[in-house]
């Protein structure tokens, strides 16, 4: 049952092929509801046309709605053209789904294109092995699967006669998703590595079950909009824009109304790095689930209490520009007649976090700073340098 209390009928029935361009739907029995996949064999066109129908009926009243609705696939019988016309978002989504770890998950059902090995790819740098836990294996899923597809990327490359790269133009954000989600709460371990530094074992485990028990959950059943966001922090300089609303236009034009809904002017992200967090710079961390306010010491120093009536310490231009940042990164949509939050959870709490005396909110910050090495992991940028050399040695 749907929320108008319509009962929803449902029969798949077989692929009808249609000739041209014109996309053809039969009449609709009325007994129940029939799903086509139509497909365009026109050569000029390279796309596969998914169209369906469904019908709602009214249980009690009898009324029927059918809504049609048709998907433009595209194509094509050349294998290079496949990773450049990928939707990165899906593709996050979809490694998120497969290789977050449960209660049947082995490492025989991990995603692979090496049909005669068993084993994936192991980060020799890497302080753990395969087998040693179910996080273990799903972190090294995840480095395989990318290993693999890039692997296979840039020998279609050399074979087509085209400029080799490391990843397509779609999916040049996967190795800092890969690297983010192993440094994430989802799957980067809770104890820290015991070393020369005796008193990090003494440490809280970061992160708690309940915490990676949370963020899996979501994983779980994340959207293709929000899986990037689930595991890779989004930095904002609060000083580098004026976090305004911008103005809208009452036109009569509904769509120039959608196009000019309201909006924040944000600023371009900052990398998620220390070195880029400025002494006397002020920042907005979007961590998913939290949202963090970076103040530097010197920022701190420099008069920021100044016309404050709060217990936060922040001026009433700053709270503004933070409270006015904070709510566009909870409206991602306007389409509808209300506004719809699309991130996983709507609400989002924010945290201050000054470097001088907030000292543990500090170091829970400094988590989310994915291209900085850790105890366990290497700085994205020594990442890319031998995950590339390794494409190099097999391709």
């Amino acid at each position: 049952f749907c929320e108008c209390s319509c009962k929803l009928e449902l029969e798949m029935n077989n692929f009808e092929t249609v000739q041209g361009r014109l996309l053809l739907l039969s009449l609709l029995l009325s007994s129940s509801i029939r799903s086509w996949n139509v497909h365009n064999s026109d050569n000029n066109n390279n796309f596969a046309y998914v169209q369906t129908a469904l019908l709602y009926t009214n249980p009690w009243t009898g009324d029927r709605r059918v809504r049609v609705s048709t998907l433009a696939i595209r194509v094509t019988d050349t294998a290079s053209n496949v990773l450049p016309s990928m939707d990165f978002g899906a593709l996050a989504a979809l490694q998120l789904r497969l290789n977050l770890p449960h209660s049947n998950y082995s490492s025989a059902s991990r995603f692979t294109l090496d049909s005669n090995s068993n084993s994936g790819t192991v980060d020799p740098s890497s302080p753990d092995q395969i087998g040693d836990g179910l996080l273990t294996d799903a972190r090294h899923g995840m480095l395989t699967a990318m290993h693999q597809v890039l692997t296979a990327h840039r020998t279609l490359s050399i074979e087509n006669g085209t400029t080799p790269s490391l990843a397509p133009e779609s999916l040049r954000h996967w190795p800092l998703f890969v690297t983010a989600a192993i440094k994430s709460p989802l799957l980067r371990p809770s104890i820290p590595r015991q070393g020369r530094q005796r008193r990090s074992s003494s440490l809280a485990p970061s992160p708690r079950g309940d915490e990676r028990a949370y963020y899996m959950y979501h994983a779980r059943k994340v959207s293709p909009a929000c899986a990037s966001l689930l595991v890779n922090p989004v930095l904002l300089d609060v000083n580098a824009a004026s976090f305004e609303w911008k103005q809208t236009v009452t036109v009569s034009d509904a769509t120039s109304n959608l196009k000019n809904s309201p909006v924040v002017r944000l600023p371009s992200p900052v990398p998620a790095s220390v070195s880029n967090l400025a002494a006397d710079g002020i920042y907005l961390l979007d961590a998913c689930f939290v949202a963090y306010v970076w103040i530097g010491e010197e920022a701190d120093e420099c008069g920021n209490n100044n016309n404050n009536n709060s217990d936060d310490g922040l001026s009433d231009e700053l709270r503004d520009k933070i409270y006015n940042g904070v709510q566009q990164l909870q409206l991602w949509s306007q389409v509808g007649r209300e506004p719809k939050c699309l991130r996983p959870t709507a609400s989002l709490p924010l945290v201050v976090v000054r470097k001088k005396t907030d000292v543990a909110q500090y170091q829970a910050l400094l988590r989310w700073m994915i291209l900085d090495g850790t105890t366990h992991n290497r700085d994205f940028e020594s990442f890319c340098r031998s995950f590339s050399e390794e494409i190099r040695k097999k391709a």
